[in-house]
């Protein structure tokens, strides 16, 4: 089938109005066309092609569309839902502004028109947007205003424009108030659908004025933070004084390398330097410069000056990343489940005011959910259709995955590897991180297990390790799994799998806190069906957490090695019990229909662990054994630039293997190695190609779900950055962090300090990612609880929040409100900071667990760099012998006389040496390692062949060397 394809085409002229847009957007995720005080709304017209904060709202079965267009914001009813196809009313289908403030015995004035192209009928109401639901205005009145007509919805003829002119007298203060216009399906408050399917909807001159006064006025409740145009964008937390320094210059084009300069806080010029010549960078679509002023090792602050522009403060010195750490595993005791939390053991405040705000009472204690006797994609809204006759199963505890309240074994297993591995790594010998930092009561991990002689972060792990044996599938389960739909086989002996996932039956809203929703929103706890994904993840995670625990409580481990080895048989078993890519109702879908990558990490974490011959002969089956790729397939993802993620984990056995490379024939041991440092030397090319120094790039990808299909059937193909770009940057953060292990070579740990300065703010929307670090950063993720934006009563998010970033799908209808049309956005400027943007800024258990393992990396090994002493690299040569060379420096494939270009000289020096020329002077180390340009492990006449190749323009310098 031919997919459409939605390519980026923002042409350079329009680079610059859109980082200015968007610059705005990320603090303030609205442009306010306010005309005069009083005015309650953001956005009055659309002339702009913006409407944001209005938004539409769909709860399934309704679906709508929108686009903003010729001055109107345009809906289309795609599906109006309604109680008799699963939903509930007429507000299956909504149109919304929400953040008002009303005031009793305040005067408002409300204007609006709609146009339809179908008769029906329409609510509206202007109240609270929450419990208890009051509305002091609807349908034109009032309270009282209408004489009782004013409940009913208004009649609306087709084409003929609907126009409201009202004033009202508030009768109640409304501290979170909402105006919604409801126009879904028949149910309990009408008898009929609002609208026929496909109806088209158009909204024009909202207005909503504070007669009395000017205080709730949209501008003075939003004011708009000033962000300069075309700043140098930098590290804003700061840079280790031992690594690599670069920031970037936005400039016009053709504009001539310049001289920047480094000032410190007084103002005073401390550095001088030159920046690189103009490039274009694709991924931001904008000219830059690179300014590198890596040489400058003196520990302050400071800011950068170039062509008249300059950045945000950061700080030089060693102990920039101090305090995050700590605030990025706390992320994980602030989200889980079943316990109350305590102030004593929150570490920030983050925009709140004080610590307190921060803490709740337990959310699902018992969690019983229904156990699921097949896969359903969505359920009725009151949840009717739910099936009860497979029982209940305890739940409780873990991790809450993201912002909502699902959890999910796929997640909760790389999530727990990742935190599992931080650990295992500081037991290596070889490298300078001490286990000291993870000891009990270090202040490291801050939770209520402190003090029990255990290392903090196993306690941590162990709350979901916990939860993921409580969903081990029990003896006598029965389900229908209809192969024929989601592929794979069925046997129909599940004992000691594993169920996917648990979360409720249906979407909730935001601004809930985890004890009290289930009975507003009408929701009801369900465990989805076991999986061979989910069961591989738990064998995997359990075997590692096994071998971590056994010199520390031998019970504990013995036992979760056992259950392991059980489900392990179970998936052997069961080898194609796929999880669908389609289950996202209520929960995130998580599905996998590859699981080939699974058996192999579950095999080579079994192998670690016990050293048994069968896994090591399980594990020599899989295609890529003993290698890390980087590029991922299957699951949720095609072609994505990475080693692993949840969907693909095949390069967690790998790094594992590494760590435990005693267990493994020295030939093997290296294959392990030389896999992780090509696959690191990748990442590294990629940063010094992008004009942001981020080892990620863009790819082709759809999404059925939530993007769907184009008019003609076909899947809408993407060309951009993927959902949790930043997750694919940090992921391969770590894969360059195990070759600094491997290699000790500088290169890949200035790699890894490259790819957090992207995460910390030098990327094209100047932001750090991270909620509480940086000038101008995250302060609104995607979060039930965080939810202050919409509600005061509720929460900013703690310090050390990794937001997810860039998502060139821009799937949610919040980021389409803001006037972004799908493939017409540079990728890097695919974000806004907002709590309903979900699609760029939700925040997972799986991206702050490798954030959280790239800054422990940082901090422990950055200081220690020693840049003089050359690094130590192992090859294989012909015949099986090793050799080892030392490098003091980036490998320039081609440049076997090390100076600095690839020219006929280097053949000459090349050609005599695997001549064994003995009067000829031989190549340097280095000039060896430069000379392996088939990257084979052996100097020989097709390294010639290479060069001469790359000489006579028939190849890139990019293509010698690893590829």
């Amino acid at each position: 089938m031919l997919k459409k394809k939605i390519g980026k085409i923002v042409t350079a002229s329009a680079v610059t109005a859109c980082v200015l847009v968007n610059a705005t957007a990320a603090m303030l995720p609205s442009m306010s066309m306010v005309a005069f005080a009083g005015q309650e709304l953001g956005q009055l017209d659309f002339n702009e092609g913006v409407g944001l904060p209005w938004h539409i709202c769909e709860s399934g079965p309704g679906k709508l569309k929108f686009d903003i267009d010729g001055g109107t914001y345009n809906i289309e009813i795609v599906e109006p839902g309604g109680a008799a196809k699963g939903g509930e009313s007429r507000w299956d289908c909504q149109f919304r502004h929400r953040g008002l403030i009303l005031e009793a015995g305040h005067t408002y004035e409300v204007k609006a028109e709609v146009t339809a192209d179908h008769d029906g009928q329409i609510y509206t109401k202007i109240g609270d947007s929450g419990s208890p639901y009051r509305e002091p205005w609807h349908n034109g009145y009032g309270n009282g205003q209408g004489g009782g007509d004013e409940w009913n919805c208004m009649k609306v003829t087709a084409n003929k424009t609907l126009t409201i002119n009202s004033t009202f007298t508030c009768t109640e203060n409304i501290e979170v108030g909402e105006w919604a216009w409801q126009f879904g399906g028949a149910g309990e408050h009408q008898s009929t659908d609002c609208f026929p399917a496909g109806t088209k909807l158009k909204f024009d001159n909202m207005s909503l004025i504070d007669k009395t006064d000017d205080k709730t006025d949209y501008d003075v409740l939003h004011p708009k933070k000033d962000v300069p145009e075309g700043q140098v964008r930098v590290n804003q937390v700061g840079y280790f004084s031992t690594l690599q320094k670069q920031a970037t210059a936005v400039v016009e084009n053709g504009t001539a390398a310049q001289k920047f300069s480094l000032l410190d806080a007084s103002g005073k010029e401390v550095y001088t330097g030159t920046s690189s010549e103009t490039r274009y960078d694709d991924d931001s679509q904008q000219y830059i410069q690179v300014l590198d002023f890596s040489d400058f090792t003196t520990a302050g602050t400071y800011t950068i000056s170039c062509g008249g522009k300059g950045s945000y403060s950061f700080k030089i010195g060693n102990d920039v990343y101090d305090g995050i750490l700590t605030d990025a595993v706390n992320y994980f005791y602030q989200n889980r489940s079943g316990i109350d939390l305590e102030e004593k053991y929150i570490t920030s405040t983050g925009m709140n005011e004080s610590k307190s705000d921060l803490v709740h009472v337990a959310g699902h204690v018992p969690d019983t959910a229904y156990i699921q006797s097949k896969w359903v994609k969505s359920y009725k809204a009151d949840g009717s259709d739910v099936d009860k006759s497979s029982g209940t199963l305890n739940g409780q505890g873990g991790w809450y995955d993201a912002g909502d309240h699902g959890k999910y074994v796929v997640n909760g297993g790389i999530s727990v590897w990742t935190l599992n591995n931080m650990y295992e790594r500081v037991l290596d010998s070889d490298n300078n991180s001490k286990e000291s930092k993870w000891a009990d009561n270090s202040g490291t991990v801050v939770i209520p297990e402190n003090g029990n002689k255990i290392p903090d972060i196993l306690d941590e792990t162990k709350i979901e390790m916990d939860w993921m044996m409580e969903m081990i599938v029990p003896s006598g389960y029965k389900m229908t799994y209809d192969a024929s739909k989601y592929g794979g086989a069925d046997t129909g002996k599940y004992e000691n799998m594993v169920f996917h996932k648990l979360h409720d039956h249906k979407w909730t809203g935001l601004g809930v806190r985890p004890n009290d929703y289930a009975e507003e929103w009408g929701t009801i706890r369900i465990v989805k069906p076991p999986s061979t994904a989910a069961t591989l993840n738990f064998v995997a995670t359990a075997a590692q957490t096994a071998r971590l625990w056994k010199d520390i409580d031998s019970t504990y481990a013995d036992k979760l090695l056992k259950q392991a080895k059980l489900s392990y048989a179970a998936a052997k078993a069961n080898p194609e019990l796929y999880a669908p890519l389609d289950q996202a109702i209520g929960g995130g879908a998580y599905g996998d229909t590859n699981v080939k990558d699974d058996f192999y990490w579950a095999a080579c974490e079994l192998y670690a662990t016990t050293q048994d011959a069968t896994y090591l002969t399980d594990m020599k089956g899989y295609a890529d054994c003993f290698k890390l790729t980087t590029s991922l397939e299957g699951g949720e993802n095609t072609g994505s630039f990475g080693s692993f993620n949840w969907g693909n984990t095949a390069g967690l056995g790998t790094l594992t293997l590494y760590l435990n490379r005693d267990v493994l024939d020295a030939a093997d041991a290296k294959t392990v190695s030389d896999s992780i440092t090509v696959a690191a030397d990748t990442y590294v090319a990629k940063e010094e190609e992008q004009g942001y120094g981020i080892p990620y790039r863009t790819t082709t990808f759809t999404d059925a779900i939530n993007l769907g299909y184009d008019e003609n059937g076909n899947l809408i193909e993407v060309d951009g950055y993927e959902w949790g770009s930043n997750s694919f940057v940090v992921n391969n953060a770590i894969v360059m962090a195990y070759a600094y292990d491997i290699t000790k070579d500088a290169k890949y740990i200035d790699g890894v300090s490259t790819a957090m300065d992207y995460v910390f703010g030098r990327n094209a929307m100047d932001f750090s990612y991270v909620t509480g670090y940086g000038t101008y950063h995250c302060e609104n993720p995607h979060h039930r609880f965080w939810s202050h934006e919409l509600d005061s009563s509720f929460p900013y998010a703690p310090s050390g929040v990794m937001s997810g970033g860039a998502n060139s799908g821009i799937q949610d209808p919040y980021v389409r409100g803001m006037g972004y049309k799908l493939g017409t956005l540079a990728p890097q400027l695919c974000y806004i900071d907002s709590v309903e943007a979900w699609s760029v800024n939700e925040v997972t258990i799986n991206w702050n667990s490798p954030f959280a393992w790239v800054v422990s990396f940082l901090e422990d090994e950055a200081p220690l760099v020693d840049r003089d002493t050359p690094a130590t690299t192992a090859k294989t040569t012909e015949g099986g012998t090793t050799s080892t060379t030392t490098s003091t420096g980036t490998a320039l494939y081609g440049d076997v006389d090390c100076n600095g270009k690839i020219e006929i000289n280097d053949i000459v020096l090349l050609s005599r040496y695997v001549a064994q020329d003995a009067t000829a002077k031989a190549p340097t180390a280095q000039g060896l390692i430069n000379a392996d340009c088939e990257y084979n492990g052996s100097i020989d006449a097709g390294d010639i062949t290479a060069i001469a190749r790359y000489l006579a323009h028939l190849c890139e310098a990019s293509e010698l060397g690893p590829q």
